[in-house]
């Protein structure tokens, strides 16, 4: 049975921040603890909002690079819309993210991407004195050996295939590189920022804890700011009572936004329904003014 309570539209902002609150607190874990202190909400729905929007790690709306895209493309080659498998190599991107880039804007750079990729690969096979036969993408497995040979283009042989597939990897580390120096300024940057707004905002100062705490392989690049900060973005637990303040005066701001948000939806039926009983009225009291015209007037001629 549906829980009559349950809120499926979009999250608002101060379920947000008490979502990041809460998540600084108990650890990305515990969802349905967690989603006790938020009316409406369920277990699921704070994990997913959590992965896919609220972590301070996501690049949620930071700008494709050219090398993301670069790896994306040799990624898809071999792993066509495998986009969970893809997401391990593009750090910060969640694959639900992935997809949607891939189905969007990076339609109009497929085609871009490939001649390049047609002429290097070009290059590089004729540099070695062979015939050059194409770069359609090929399934293989871990022995560069394809997986369905009947669909292997005319021309393809087994040492070709081994070369196309070792230069995709040489693209593919060296985009890597490239990919990861971008995402370590991305990074401190980003972190920086957070802790130049802490003293102001205390949803700055969780999220700049909650990225020196992640688990997540891109934390690496905040290694160096540890010994630093660790000390003024830490959660006091000594403050505890004052944050379970705080989160009760956040909890009933949720209540409070959702309520008044139900009446919001209700009024415009309301309001309609007492529009329509106005004119209904009105329209009566017309009828009734001409039939007391017509009336006069045939008594007149009487």
């Amino acid at each position: 049975m549906l829980n009559p309570n349950l809120i499926k539209g979009p999250w608002t902002d101060i379920e947000d921040r008490l979502l990041l609150h809460l998540v600084n607190i108990h650890g990305a874990q515990k969802w349905t603890f967690i989603a006790n202190h938020l009316p409406g909400r369920i277990g699921k729905q704070c994990r997913e909002r959590w992965h896919n929007h609220l972590d301070p790690m996501i690049k949620r709306q930071a700008i494709w690079t050219d090398s993301e895209e670069w790896i994306l493309y040799l990624l898809n080659r071999d792993s066509a819309n495998k986009w969970a498998d893809i997401a391990k190599f593009l750090e910060g991107r969640t694959d639900n993210t992935i997809k949607n880039h891939w189905n969007s804007s990076m339609k109009k750079r497929i085609n871009e991407i490939t001649n390049e990729f047609y002429r290097l690969f070009k290059n590089k096979v004729e540099n070695m004195g062979l015939d050059f036969v194409g770069c359609e993408p090929i399934e293989t497995n871990d022995n560069n050996v394809p997986l369905h040979k009947s669909k292997v283009p005319k021309g393809y042989t087994l040492e070709y295939i081994r070369i196309m597939k070792n230069f995709e990897q040489v693209m593919l580390n060296l985009k890597t590189i490239e990919m990861k120096q971008q995402n370590k300024e991305y990074y401190q940057k980003k972190f920086l920022d957070l802790i130049e707004n802490s003293d102001n905002d205390v949803f700055c100062k969780a999220a700049a804890n909650l990225m020196l705490k992640s688990d997540r392989a891109e934390a690496i690049y905040l290694k160096e700011f540890e010994a630093k900060y660790q000390s003024k973005v830490a959660f006091n637990y000594a403050n505890l009572s004052l944050d379970e303040h705080n989160l009760c005066e956040m909890i009933d701001d949720v209540k409070n936004n959702r309520e008044m948000m139900q009446a919001v939806a209700k009024t415009p039926a309301d309001a309609k329904i007492v529009t329509c009983d106005s004119t209904v009225t009105k329209m009566r009291g017309q009828e009734t003014d001409k039939e007391n015209i017509q009336v006069n007037k045939q008594s007149k001629k009487i």
